[in-house]
């Protein structure tokens, strides 16, 4: 793998992290707003992990740019 997508799956398994953080954080929490938020984040990152199902080396231009408006936000 070359390096350029190997720095962009270091940087999409350690947003992915954060995110499976903070989604067990509002599950932690039983209100709907929480509830809502981690439902958002759930669906966010299954897919992110739809996109890169196939591995970073086969990733198209467009998938690599979705992903990194993801790790933008």
């Amino acid at each position: 793998m070359d390096t350029r997508k190997q720095e962009l799956k270091d940087r999409v398994e350690a947003k992915s992290k954060r995110v499976e953080a903070r989604i067990k954080e509002l599950k932690a929490d039983a209100s709907e707003k929480s509830r809502k938020q981690a439902e958002s984040l759930q669906k966010e990152l299954s897919s992110v992990r739809d996109r890169v199902g196939a591995g970073y080396e086969n990733l198209k231009a467009d998938a690599v740019d979705k992903l990194n408006d993801w790790l933008r936000d």
